[in-house]
């Protein structure tokens, strides 16, 4: 079962092979999405870790506050296969539209951060709502160029900003995946 609140539970005996951070994060509908998404993919992951979730706001678009949260999982897949045959289906299931504006409201974004412990996003160094989530999960990864570890940049990031911790939606959001 899965331990909430950057409790590791790793020592399953799984066998998948990629240790994998997604980024998840919603502003159209977040907590129905939020949750159905937790459990599409538990069906085709083995989600290990989360962050906590955090409400902040849309950048770049008008719209209403995002729910961000950051997955720790496991997967046989390589980097492509997970993003071209799990992750951009689940976010047109769940009713994702790409169009010109990257930072239109959406009802899923599902994206990868780290993969085997590589940096596949930079903009986790720059963008405060990643940050924030993934250094709860990876506190002491440093940024090449500064030297500062995460959990640094992400507070320097934040600052100012609205983002507001929502614990008590934890339950709601994973309360599918923990009766798994």
């Amino acid at each position: 079962m899965l331990r909430l609140n950057g409790v590791d539970n790793s020592n399953t005996g799984v066998t998948d092979t990629n240790q994998v951070c997604i980024l998840v994060g919603s502003n159209i509908d977040p907590i129905r999405n939020c949750r159905l998404a937790v459990r599409e993919l538990s069906r085709s992951v083995k989600i290990i870790k989360t962050s906590s979730i955090w409400e902040t706001e849309a950048i770049g678009s008008p719209g209403e506050n995002f729910l961000n949260f950051a997955l720790i999982v496991l997967t046989k897949n390589d980097l492509e296969s997970l993003k071209v045959t799990i992750l951009r289906p689940l976010e047109e299931k769940l009713g994702r539209v790409r169009g010109l504006n990257k930072n239109a409201p959406r009802t899923m974004d599902l994206d990868v951060v780290l993969f085997n412990s590589v940096v596949v996003d930079e903009k986790m160094w720059e963008q405060y709502f990643i940050a924030l989530p993934l250094s709860e999960l990876f506190p002491q990864i440093v940024e090449k160029e500064s030297g500062k570890p995460l959990f640094e940049i992400a507070r320097a990031l934040s600052a100012g900003k609205t983002a507001v911790c929502r614990e008590e939606l934890m339950v709601t959001i994973f309360n599918d995946f923990l009766k798994n």
